[in-house]
Formats: C-alpha cells, sequence, structure tokens
C-alpha cells in the first residue's frame, strides 16, 4: 500500500510540473509571438515614416547650386583583379554656380543645363565643377537595386540625412525611439532587424541603410513596453495563473490527504498492536486463572483459591476499565461522558491508581505521595483513578531505567489539584499544545520503543472537562514533566 501511495504522490507531482511546464512554454511562446507581432507593428511604421522623410528630402536642393546628373556606368565590370566580377558605378555630378549662370546670357545658360554630353574642360571653362564618386557593388545585388542606390546617394548628397530631423518625425509619431548615425562594415541593402525577447526588457534593433552604396545607415532602438506586450494576452495570462493556481492547491491538498491517510494508516496500526498488547495481559490472567479453578489441589486450598479470585477480579475489572476508556474515547464533547459523582477520600484514589500499575520488570520505579489523609474530594472515583493511572503510566513509559514520580494532592481555593510529577525524558515546548490532540505522538514517542496510540492524554483531558476542570503541563526536555489537573469542587 506504501508503494501504491508513493507511486501516487511522485506520479502526481511529475504531471504538475510537467503541466506548469507546458504552460509556461505555451505562455512564452504567446509573449513571443506578441513581441513579434508589435516589432512588425512598429518596423512598418519606421519604414514609413523613413520613406516619407526620403520623398521630402528628395525635393530639396542646396540653395546656391543646381545639380545635373550624369551616370557614366551604372553596370560596368571592374577591371581590378581582386575586384574581378564586381560591377563598378560611378555617378558624375555636374555643378554650377546659380550666380555665375545669372551672369550669362540666358540661351546659353539654358543649353550649359540641358547638354548631356559636354566635356569636363568645357563645363569647367563655363565655371561649372564636374565631382565623381565611384562605388564597387558585389555580383549579386540586383541591377534594381543598384539603381535605387544610386538615388539614395544623390538624395545624400544633395541633401544629407539629419539626425535630429529624424527625432522630431518619431516624436510627431509618438514613437519613442533612440536613432544613431552608423557606418556599415558590409553590403546592406535591406534593413536588419533584431528583436531582443528578454522578459524584463524587450527591444526591437533596426539597422536601416537610407545611403547603401556610401555604408551610410542609421540605428534605431525600441524599447517595446511590458504593458503594450501585456495587455492583448492578459485575459489569457490571468486564466493561466488561476489554473495554475488551482492545480498547485490541489496538488498540496492531494499531498495532504495522501499524508493524512499514511498517518491514519500508521495509527490504525499502532492501535491495533497497541490493542492487542493491552488486552493480551488480562486475557492471559484469566486463562490462567481459569485453568488454576480446574485443579483439584488449589481448588481445595481456599487461601489460593481466594487469590484466583481475585486475580479474575482485577483482570476482569482491567478489561472494563479498557472498555470503558475506549467507550469514553468516542464521544465528542465531554458533557456527554456519564458520571458516577460521591465523596471520596483523595489518599484512597491515588493509592488504587498506584496498585493499578504494573511496572516493567527492566526498570526502577519509585513513587512518592504527597497527601493528606482527610482530604475529601466529590468525583467520579472510577474516572480519576483512570486519570491518575494514565499520568502514572506516561511517567513510567517516558524515561530511563531508574524514574523517580512524586504525586501531589492539596486544595486550592475551590479546587482540589493533584500533581504528577517525574524526572523523565521531558516534552518540547513547541509540542506541548499538541499532545492532547486525539492520536498525536510526538517525534520522539515515535522513535521510540514505547507502544501508544495517542489517546492517553486525550482521555485524561476529557475526563477531567467532563468533571469542569482543566489539566496543564509543565515540562522541560531531559529534566521532566509536572502533570497538573484541577477539579472544582463547587
Amino acid at each position: 500500500m506504501k508503494a501504491k501511495i508513493k507511486s501516487i504522490y511522485y506520479l502526481t507531482i511529475i504531471a504538475a510540473i510537467g503541466t506548469l511546464i507546458l504552460q509556461g512554454m505555451w505562455l512564452y511562446r504567446q509573449y513571443s509571438y506578441t513581441i513579434t507581432h508589435e516589432s512588425e507593428q512598429i518596423s512598418s511604421k519606421i519604414y514609413n515614416l523613413m520613406a516619407g522623410y526620403r520623398d521630402s528630402r528628395s525635393y530639396m536642393q542646396t540653395p546656391d547650386k543646381d545639380i545635373r546628373r550624369h551616370i557614366v556606368s551604372s553596370v560596368e565590370n571592374d577591371s581590378t583583379p581582386s575586384m574581378e566580377g564586381y560591377s563598378n558605378v560611378v555617378i558624375k555630378y555636374i555643378e554650377f554656380d546659380r550666380q555665375k549662370l545669372s551672369d550669362l546670357d540666358d540661351m546659353v545658360a539654358e543649353r550649359l543645363l540641358k547638354k548631356t554630353d559636354l566635356d569636363d574642360y568645357e563645363i569647367q571653362r563655363k565655371g561649372g565643377a564636374v565631382i565623381r564618386h565611384s562605388y564597387s557593388v558585389a555580383p549579386t545585388v540586383m541591377k534594381s537595386k543598384i539603381m535605387s542606390g544610386i538615388d539614395d546617394a544623390i538624395i545624400e548628397y544633395q541633401s544629407p540625412l539629419l539626425i535630429a530631423s529624424v527625432d522630431s518625425i518619431f516624436r510627431e509619431a509618438n514613437l519613442r525611439i533612440y536613432a544613431s548615425l552608423v557606418t556599415m562594415d558590409d553590403d546592406y541593402w535591406e534593413p536588419i532587424s533584431e528583436i531582443n525577447r528578454a522578459f524584463g526588457s524587450p527591444s526591437l534593433k533596426i539597422i536601416y541603410p537610407y545611403s547603401p552604396l556610401d555604408k551610410k545607415a542609421i540605428e534605431f532602438v525600441y524599447m517595446i513596453p511590458l504593458v503594450d506586450l501585456l495587455r492583448p494576452m492578459l485575459t489569457i495570462l490571468v486564466i493561466s495563473v488561476m489554473l495554475s493556481i488551482l492545480l498547485i492547491l490541489c496538488l498540496i491538498r492531494q499531498i495532504i490527504t495522501i499524508r493524512e491517510y499514511v498517518r491514519l494508516d500508521l495509527t490504525r496500526n499502532n492501535f491495533v498492536h497497541t490493542m492487542i498488547h493491552e488486552l493480551k495481559r488480562p486475557i492471559s490472567t484469566l486463562k490462567l486463572c481459569v485453568s488454576a479453578l480446574d485443579n483439584p489441589k488449589l481448588a481445595s486450598d481456599s487461601d489460593k483459591r481466594s487469590l484466583i479470585i481475585s486475580n479474575t477480579k482485577n483482570a476482569i475489572n482491567n478489561l472494563s476499565t479498557y472498555f470503558s476508556r475506549l467507550r469514553d474515547i468516542t464521544f465528542n464533547e465531554a458533557s456527554q461522558i456519564p458520571l458516577n459523582i460521591n465523596s471520596h477520600r483523595c489518599i484512597e484514589i491515588i493509592e488504587n491508581a498506584i496498585n493499578g500499575v504494573t511496572a516493567p520488570s527492566e526498570k526502577t520505579v519509585n513513587i512518592t505521595t504527597i497527601c493528606s489523609e482527610d482530604l475529601i474530594i466529590v468525583c467520579d472515583k472510577l474516572h480519576i483513578t483512570q486519570i491518575l493511572d494514565n499520568l502514572i503510566e506516561n511517567a513510567i513509559k517516558y524515561s530511563s531505567d531508574t524514574v523517580n514520580i512524586t504525586i501531589e494532592c492539596r486544595k486550592d481555593n475551590n479546587m482540589i489539584c493533584f500533581s504528577v510529577i517525574d524526572d523523565g525524558v521531558g516534552i518540547a515546548e513547541n509540542e506541548q499544545k499538541k499532545i492532547f490532540d486525539k492520536f498525536y505522538r510526538s517525534p520522539q514517542a515515535m522513535r521510540g520503543t514505547a507502544l501508544g496510540v495517542g489517546l492517553g492524554l486525550t482521555y485524561v483531558k476529557l475526563l477531567t472537562e467532563a468533571h469542569g476542570g482543566n489539566v496543564k503541563v509543565n515540562s522541560q526536555e531531559n529534566k521532566g514533566t509536572i502533570f497538573t489537573i484541577s477539579i472544582p469542587q463547587e
């Protein structure tokens, strides 16, 4: 049975942990999907804003120049051996000063601006300037991208990108994006994005090449707000957390139930063993006495016959007392226990309790009684005797080979107080509030060899409260214990 319980216990834990791991993986995938979706939206906004800014820059010109553009060779194999296979792109800028053009005849100026086959010498003689930019492009780059790159380079030449303008555009779009200009080591013709999915600080990084031929790019860093990520998955997140908490609570409850079941099973076994042990002694006595009565020699001896009959009565009384204890334990409230109230001498109750205790042969027990001969108590004699009997048995059971017990009885105002004092192993302070609970046994008692089911002190408290009294304990480990029961006399 224990093996099956352990198997269920471990399988439950494994299933719960597996469920939580799968749920965590699913939530992380949902989280990653949300980050990807958010990054795509932000990337789209960045590309659209940068495209608009590029268009606005393409219409700008330097205030004192009118630039005529000539592409000498847009696609041409490079003749350099180390660059074989690469394309050579040359952008030729012809610039005329507007003031010098205004000094010329209108027809001459118009011809200079429209003519595309002027050589460099003629342009320079008329006051113009020739500027050439050469670029080497990998053969894998498509021609359409090269032409687009040429346009970007011309735009950058005539209207350079300003980081302040970029920041202003993003502020107007309510985007908190950090932008910085960078120079690329390699050829990048398309934007490159990198998503950091760290739970605490997710971010999006984009390298945007605004002039690929010049290897110029702008780096954007956008810190994705965690609230924006959790908002769309809030419902799923709340449900997942609630299910996880419910699963954990169910697991805890199941573990507690299994542990309780194991404890009850152990208590049941201990109860059966203890009951067998307690019943075995009076039954053995009865068996011996009955056998003796069948012996003719013993039957003719009146003294021995009287002793046998006395022992038989004691054995029957012990059985009756034991079953009475079991009956009383079944009552839920002390008021339900029937009492036979009469006046009795305290010293007589103490002596009966001492006589009813059988000390183990391997232990030396010294019992001292402190009680006035004429002290009277109104109580149920049998129950008070059983209370003292229980306390004395516990003092002997949880002690060393030699135990000294003092039984004191005194009157305190309107209370008769019985104290059982021993020098045994004592009770830990954190255990003293639990020892009166039904079926409770301290770890120290569980490790020992003394039999018990944890009902003795429960029985003591129940019978004391049935008399309207109370029971107190004062104990120190390895020094001893004092149990005091107080019975009111009004």
